[in-house]
């Protein structure tokens, strides 16, 4: 049967005096190559590996080499350490969750992966109020003929934060909660209050836009509207 063959060609001065062949078995798991190279009865390059249920003596089931010496070395990495640190690491851990949930542990879990941009800076804030609300905006009509129309811009969080030097608001579209309002609190909001919402004008897509924010009663909007009025009121002081 046609194989590889090697020669290794030794210097004169690491030659040693032929040694008897012993007769033993090419390796423990019968996985390997045990025969000297060259055929000159030498101890040549000899590789001896193990995996799986064969390495009944590796219990951590490393790969493991031998190269002529009688020694046995084994490999200090972990293969599982290796994957996580070269592919996992290389795909990176913010991904979300590929749906394979079936067998449970961590990787079950439902991750959600949120860009850099989804970010509002609102981070370091101090929140006085987090309500669930609807926004809505007035969107220009489309022809000369048309006439303009309240349109839902976002449903999820309404968070009035203070941060080290004003106020903030920022709604967040559910259920990936990207920010869509992400305005300091100023005299240019004019909010008013109309049973279970606020009227006001934001800036969005760098132009004044008139907007109203629905909430789940008249309380928590008259609430909200408490709030803003007497940070607007102290601004004007």
């Amino acid at each position: 049967m046609n194989g590889l063959k090697f020669n290794l060609k030794l210097p004169p001065s690491a030659a040693k005096p032929a040694q008897p062949a012993e007769n033993k078995p090419a390796t423990s798991s019968g996985n390997g190559w045990g025969k000297a190279l060259g055929g000159n009865g030498q101890n040549g390059f000899k590789l001896n590996i193990k995996f799986g249920k064969g390495a009944t003596e590796n219990k951590n089931n490393f790969p493991e080499f031998n190269f002529g010496t009688g020694q046995t070395f084994q490999s200090s990495k972990d293969p599982k350490e290796k994957f996580e640190t070269t592919v996992l690491g290389a795909i990176g851990k913010n991904t979300a969750a590929q749906g394979n949930n079936e067998e449970g542990g961590d990787d079950a879990q439902n991750i959600v992966s949120i860009n850099a941009d989804e970010f509002a800076g609102e981070e370091d804030d101090q929140n006085l109020l987090n309500r669930k609300c609807k926004l809505l905006v007035l969107t220009p009509p489309t022809d000369a003929g048309g006439k303009a129309a309240w349109t839902e811009r976002a449903s999820g969080p309404f968070h009035l934060n203070k941060t080290k030097d004003a106020h903030r608001i920022v709604i967040r579209r559910e259920p990936l909660l990207q920010p869509v309002v992400n305005t300091l609190v100023g005299e240019y909001l004019k909010p008013k209050l109309n049973k279970s919402t606020i009227q006001c004008c934001f800036i969005l897509d760098n132009k004044p836009t008139p907007a109203t924010i629905r909430f789940k009663d008249s309380t928590i909007a008259k609430e909200v509207f408490d709030k803003l009025t007497e940070i607007i009121d102290n601004l004007k002081k």
